[in-house]
């Protein structure tokens, strides 16, 4: 098994490489939840493994993480949204993801905690903000269009996948919140927590997604 992680570890070096030497163009991120994907699966996978690939695995975590820093603090300096566009719109859950991929770094790299945090709060807010009204209950829609107008239809699977955000703000954010945000934060939680279990027991799909 660890021979098996071990190889993966390899393909993954090899596969996201942090400069651009002509044939390697997608060393950025393009989409939100890659960015996202890229940092947690580096993140688990130099978490299980030991030695001099740990090593190298935590250092191409870091310098990944270091782009995406870097591009966010420059979006803000040039009063740019640092939010990841698609074409239909902006995604929520892709937001998602890119939270929980940093908050993977984070537990990684604990010394980049303060830098990720700004980062980390910035899109988890905008994806509490992306919890709409459905029948009275929250969830999000598949995307947001350009012109702000969303689907009538919620995601509800999708939802479970912006819960880490949702649990990040709640034990780390609730002072950076407004009264609302955080009624909003509590209102979520409590949805979710009360989901019936599956027939058969186990985890319910929410419980899957909790982070603590």
């Amino acid at each position: 098994l660890e021979m098996l992680i071990r190889d993966l570890a390899e393909s993954w070096l090899w596969s996201n490489p942090v400069t651009n030497c002509g044939t390697t163009h997608h060393h950025v991120p393009g989409s939100a939840r890659a960015r996202g994907r890229i940092l947690e699966s580096g993140s688990v996978l130099a978490q299980v493994l030991n030695g001099e690939i740990k090593d190298r695995l935590t250092s191409r975590v870091e310098d990944l993480l270091d782009i995406q820093l870097k591009d966010f603090a420059k979006c803000i300096s040039e009063n740019r949204s640092p939010l990841v566009s698609r074409k239909d719109g902006f995604s929520v859950w892709e937001h998602g993801l890119w939270v929980k991929g940093l908050y993977a770094a984070a537990v990684l790299l604990p010394h980049k905690t303060a830098e990720i945090s700004i980062v980390g709060t910035y899109v988890a807010t905008w994806v509490l903000d992306g919890f709409k009204e459905y029948g009275g209950k929250l969830y999000i829609p598949y995307v947001i269009p350009h012109s702000g107008k969303w689907n009538a239809k919620p995601s509800k699977q999708l939802t479970l996948w912006c819960l880490p955000s949702v649990q990040l703000l709640h034990r780390f954010g609730r002072s950076q919140l407004t009264q609302l945000e955080n009624r909003k934060v509590s209102r979520i939680l409590d949805q979710f927590a009360t989901e019936d279990p599956p027939p058969s027991g186990g985890w319910t799909s929410a419980l899957k997604w909790n982070l603590f």
